[in-house]
């Protein structure tokens, strides 16, 4: 909801009262990528209050998990090792050149910028001695043959190895204009994931050509029921701008 509180005609100047509808769940909600649609779905829940490594990278749909996996079994140790740029300018590390720091564009050589992100490796450690949940998204498009479900299906299974006994992994296949897409590879990897305590599927549709990029924000609550994440309202966040 938006009240106007101040217009000056033939100016720039205005000001308006925002509320925003804020919520609150009982453990951290750690957003993994494969890209930046989990950490902003909880940006616009009000749900994101700090920042992570995994929140703006771009990974290889398939292999966000075995690169998450990886890095905390190191300690991010390569995370940020022999930097350059792939063929699309965006800069990758030599041991993960299907992970891309599509934000950054001098993390290669700026010490702030590096700074910041080992700050953030630090917080996300923290997260790991509490019980969490885990967001990531993988693409429907993806899933083009039985091999690449197995792939991905045994990168849930390793991943279930640095999870501790009560945390959750939640995971939703993103769709871009039809649920249908790589039917039968996305029902049978459903069907194997089902059979995992620790992990919760769920399909969403983001509806591309109609609400862009992050899909339909008004969705994001269902998505989040589906995914066994109840949330609860709380106090508005409430701001002028």
């Amino acid at each position: 909801m938006k009240i106007p509180l101040l217009y000056i005609p033939g100016t720039k100047i205005r000001k308006v009262l925002h509320f925003q509808k804020k919520y609150t769940y009982g453990r951290p909600i750690i957003p993994l990528g494969s890209d930046c649609h989990p950490a902003y779905t909880l940006q616009k829940l009000n749900l994101r209050e700090s920042s992570l490594p995994f929140d703006w990278l771009n990974t290889e749909s398939i292999r966000g998990l075995l690169f998450v996996r990886q890095n905390v079994e190191d300690k991010f140790e390569h995370f940020m090792t022999n930097m350059k740029a792939n063929e699309f300018g965006h800069l990758v590390s030599e041991k993960y050149p299907y992970s891309e720091f599509i934000h950054e564009k001098n993390i290669d050589h700026n010490a702030g910028d590096r700074d910041r992100f080992k700050r953030r490796i630090t917080r996300f450690l923290r997260f790991l001695e509490e019980d969490v949940s885990f967001l990531y998204n993988v693409t429907g498009a993806s899933f083009t043959t039985d091999k690449v479900v197995d792939f991905f299906y045994g990168s849930v299974v390793d991943f279930l190895h640095v999870m501790k006994k009560n945390d959750k992994l939640h995971i939703y296949i993103r769709y871009n204009e039809d649920c249908t897409e790589n039917e039968s590879q996305c029902n049978r990897l459903i069907e194997k994931i089902g059979n995992l305590d620790q992990v919760v599927i769920a399909r969403y549709l983001r509806s591309l050509s109609q609400y862009g990029t992050w899909g339909n924000e008004s969705k994001y609550l269902a998505l989040y029921d589906e995914l066994g994440i109840r949330l609860k309202q709380t106090f508005p966040r409430i701001y002028i701008k």
